[in-house]
């Protein structure tokens, strides 16, 4: 008989090279389905909600599989968290029906990035946020990013590497959270091709410092050519914030964590 589990975890990801496996490089699922295998006594092999590359931090990642022994759901989360390292933070295990599968079950995901603008570069935040020393123009930024609301071909900001998936994601709502000392920049979609997120960052922040005027932003998504995408965010700054299973909790999500001014399709 198989037992089917979903666990929800948060990490630090300064330390991994992502969160899928490698042969030479540490990950997340590798130390995840090493504590796992010590837990049941068996190979357990979990699936993710999704991949986030190296440097990339995640609140609230969700992993899904199968074993052929039970483990009540609280002894689990005990059990892991006692054989994880600081930088993951088992938050919660449950266990669920055979229809569940972490990534394909999922309707949307929530992205945040984190800009830190000081005068000065702070060596204690280096892994956590981009840090841009002068002043954007936050309400160009604004206005660009509402251009990438809706459902478009995203090709413009896809990166090499990106598995050729179908271009065509749809943006539920995109923000920009202006906080003491910090920009976060909110995206929530049905699906993001590899580094878009990042490619988009930093097109928005060419935007706020001037260097692309708002129009040349919508031109470079209706381009649909990475020739024409701009910088990329570096990896430090990206946070998986949520993973959504019902479109009830995306528009819940948004009512709550989003501005009247970022539009929902």
């Amino acid at each position: 008989m198989n037992y089917y589990y979903r666990i929800d975890l948060a990490y630090d990801g300064g330390n991994y090279y992502g969160f899928q496996k490698q042969i030479k490089h540490i990950t997340i699922q590798a130390v995840i389905d090493k504590a796992l295998k010590k837990i049941f006594q068996q190979e357990i092999k979990t699936v993710s909600s999704g991949r986030t590359d190296s440097k990339v931090h995640a609140y609230a990642q969700v992993i899904s599989f199968k074993a052929n022994v039970a483990v009540p759901a609280a002894k689990l989360k005990f059990a892991l968290n006692n054989l994880m390292p600081a930088d993951i933070v088992i938050l919660a295990a449950a266990e669920v029906s055979e229809e569940f599968h972490a990534r394909y079950s999922a309707v949307a995901k929530c992205y945040t990035y984190k800009i830190a603008h000081l005068a000065e570069q702070s060596p204690f935040r280096s892994r956590y946020v981009w840090q841009i020393p002068q002043e954007l123009d936050l309400t160009a930024m604004q206005v660009a990013a509402q251009y990438i609301i809706g459902e478009h071909d995203f090709s413009s900001f896809r990166s090499a590497g990106s598995v050729q998936s179908d271009p065509v994601r749809k943006m539920y709502a995109i923000d920009w959270d202006e906080q003491p000392e910090e920009l976060v920049f909110k995206i929530i979609g049905n699906g993001f091709l590899y580094h878009m997120v990042r490619n988009i960052v930093g097109a928005l922040v060419q935007v706020g410092q001037r260097k692309f005027t708002v129009e040349h932003f919508q031109e470079i998504l209706d381009l649909k050519s990475r020739a024409h995408r701009g910088l990329t965010a570096p990896a430090q700054g990206l946070y998986l914030q949520q993973v959504f299973y019902s479109e009830e909790a995306v528009n819940a999500y948004i009512d709550k964590y989003f501005t009247k001014n970022s539009k929902k399709a």
